[in-house]
């Protein structure tokens, strides 16, 4: 046969008389027999010496319910009910609570090692012009300063286009924690998930392996018009330089 769960201090008190022998007759031959159990219980907890005796069980150590044994208070069900999923809800709050500053390193992560690698593909083809230009005579020029440029605006182009990757990877890591903590809160809201087995879910939150964006997507390609050709002028390179394009990046 079940038992009554114990959620109020009446059932408890209750239950310390009539788990005690002595008590429960002592309470046969109280003097108001008007005197409830469960407040002449209480009389005796508080008052004559019950609480101080350490043979004594306790009325909290009658209540049947894992919270009741806890001490978390006298709830009725719905109230304990509720409590429960109160306590869940921010449970899986708590579990996502600091996922913002993980979002920011990701984020800082990925451009980082993009940027890294730009900047090296950037030198790569600026030390390639450089010695280019060199070879051509046409160092500190024009031409040197409008292809400069090029370059520049290509790495910029290319942090950009890095920014815009990293941002992606980090909202698709944001969109599935967010459908995890919906799942997780409406399994507590629903009751179907305490606070104690949140912290389970924790392995299951989204990680992002930090991979680059693609520097082969930089394109250092130089129009040769940007050389400051003169029409009617022979090109100051050789005629195996004359290509419709020259790269920095020695192709």
């Amino acid at each position: 046969m079940a038992r009554t769960p114990i959620r109020t201090p009446t059932q408890a008190f209750e239950a310390y008389v009539q788990g005690h022998d002595d008590l429960s007759t002592a309470y046969g031959n109280r003097r108001d027999p008007n005197q409830t159990m469960a407040s002449w219980g209480s009389d005796h907890w508080k008052n004559y010496g019950g609480k101080n005796n350490e043979n004594r069980f306790t009325p909290h150590s009658y209540r049947y319910t894992e919270a009741g044994r806890k001490g978390t208070g006298w709830k009725t069900d719905a109230e304990q009910a509720a409590w429960d999923i109160d306590q869940a809800v921010n449970a899986v709050g708590g579990l996502f609570g600091n996922r913002g500053s993980y979002y920011q390193k990701y984020l800082n992560d990925v451009y980082g090692l993009s940027k890294r690698n730009i900047e090296k593909s950037y030198g790569d083809a600026k030390r390639d012009l450089g010695f280019s230009l060199l070879r051509k005579g046409l160092t500190g020029g024009q031409a040197d300063v409008d292809l400069q440029k090029r370059l520049e605006s290509t790495k910029a182009e290319g942090l950009a286009s890095a920014m815009r990757y990293a941002q992606g990877l980090q909202n698709e890591l944001k969109a599935n924690d967010a459908k995890l903590q919906a799942k997780l809160r409406s399994a507590a809201a629903a009751g179907t998930l305490g606070a104690d087995a949140v912290g389970n879910y924790r392995n299951q939150l989204a990680t992002g392996s930090v991979v680059p964006w693609d520097t082969a997507n930089l394109d250092w390609t130089i129009p040769q018009q940007l050389f400051g050709q003169t029409a009617g002028v022979r090109r100051p390179w050789e005629d195996e330089d004359n290509t419709t394009t020259y790269s920095g990046s020695v192709t």
